[in-house]
């Protein structure tokens, strides 16, 4: 599975094309308005722009109309566009998830810091009863192999958050 979306069956006919799409996003880290615009080019609403900028929004253009044209749907593509803005909007979430706990303003200003600072180390929440119920690792290659480790950090650690977010809990991180 890719980051950029959600995950699918095993037996996807889209699966390859999927991968060369998102490859194409791995080297250009474009953000969700850039490939908003691709999709309307290859999509045949917007036309191709040519400023320098327009150089790397033309080439996923180009590969969407190429992939599309090889059978891919175009709601595949939407849909990737879509994980790809819950990826950039990751960040506010988390705050808003944070501000949203039932812990005492130290345990917020801790998980603030670890998006903020880009922390790396063991998250660890307990239950009332010192009861571990979720933990996350945040190793320091993952907060180096991004172009936005910050927004991936906070997409993943949402889930978490999410699960625990409405319950008493005690926060532990050790770097």
């Amino acid at each position: 599975m890719n980051v950029f979306e959600k995950p699918v069956q095993n037996d996807d006919p889209d699966k390859d094309k999927a991968d060369e799409l998102v490859k194409l996003f791995k080297k250009i880290t474009p953000r969700r308005r850039q490939v908003n615009e691709a999709y309307e080019i290859a999509m045949g609403i917007r036309e191709r722009g040519d400023g320098p900028d327009s150089a790397p929004v033309n080439a996923m253009a180009d590969k969407m109309s190429e992939l599309m044209d090889a059978g891919m749907s175009a709601n595949r593509i939407a849909a990737m566009i879509d994980n790809l803005g819950d990826i950039e909007d990751a960040p506010s979430r988390y705050m808003e998830i944070v501000e949203r706990m039932g812990i005492n303003e130290k345990g917020k200003k801790l998980l603030r810091s670890i998006i903020e600072k880009k922390r790396t180390g063991m998250l660890t929440f307990y239950n009332e009863k010192g009861a571990e119920i979720a933990a996350f690792e945040i190793r320091p290659e993952f907060m180096a192999g991004d172009q936005n480790p910050e927004e991936m950090l906070a997409f993943k650690l949402n889930e978490l958050l999410s699960r625990v977010a409405d319950k008493k809990v005690q926060i532990s991180f050790t770097e």
